[in-house]
């Protein structure tokens, strides 16, 4: 009877699915989780990004390849490095990630520059999936921890800040170029790709004293969110860089 009935709801839940689908008023790009709209595209057209750097992001799936074979060697360089390319921040911000600043289960990033003096600006940064993959595995390993990367060995209990470009550079010294920071070969990348620039300076930075945020700035969050699950995909070999053509 309980096998029967779990197959009856996943027939009404694929009723309701196309039922929604054949709606006159149902829109594919408006119904995106994220709240994807074309006008997060870039109309204008620029030049064309400098080769070299088209020449790193294109490289970059065959980094994320090396990373995976060489996970069972060292799983924190290894997740720092991953982490380093999905979220393509600073070294430095990686390095000293700690699981407070986290919420993997809504998929977003408390970001600060603590290697700065004084008061630095936070703001947030979603996360892709393959992400909040990565996290829940090294959960398991150090979430009883601050940090996301502890280290004993340092005076600030988490690994140099510096450990996750070296990961990174280490696996590219086989042929593959990493001559970019992956913040510039993810913005080169996004250029090409045909996404507005302005969404990568509007990530939702914190009012201070908790001020709620804009609807701009919100409609910018969910943007930034489309473009980094599409560069996890394309560092994973999911997709291509051409999101006008995969819309």
């Amino acid at each position: 009877l309980s096998h029967q009935l779990e197959r009856y709801q996943q027939l009404q839940l694929q009723l309701n699915i196309f039922q929604m689908a054949a709606a006159p008023d149902y829109k594919l790009i408006r119904s995106n989780p994220a709240d994807f709209t074309e006008d997060l595209l870039d109309s204008v057209s620029r030049p064309p990004p400098d080769p070299l750097l088209v020449n790193g992001f294109q490289a970059l799936p065959e980094l994320w390849g090396a990373l995976k074979k060489a996970s069972h060697k060292s799983p924190l360089s290894i997740g720092a490095g991953k982490l380093l390319l999905l979220t393509a921040q600073h070294g430095p911000q990686v390095a000293a990630m700690r699981w407070r600043d986290l919420d993997i289960e809504a998929g977003t990033w408390r970001v600060s520059d603590r290697t700065t003096v004084g008061t630095a600006p936070i703001y947030r940064l979603p996360l892709s999936v393959a992400a909040q993959a990565v996290l829940l595995e090294l959960y398991e390993r150090t979430g009883r921890t601050e940090f996301v990367f502890p280290s004993f060995k340092t005076a600030t209990g988490h690994i140099p800040a510096e450990h996750p470009d070296k990961t990174l550079r280490a696996l590219s010294e086989g042929g593959l170029p990493l001559a970019h920071t992956p913040h510039d070969l993810l913005t080169a990348w996004a250029a090409q790709t045909g996404y507005a620039p302005e969404l990568f300076f509007a990530r939702g930075l914190e009012a201070a004293g908790g001020a709620s945020e804009t609807k701009k700035t919100q409609r910018m969050f969910a943007g930034l969110r489309v473009i980094l699950q599409h560069w996890a995909d394309y560092l994973v070999g999911a997709a291509v860089c051409d999101e006008k053509h995969r819309i």
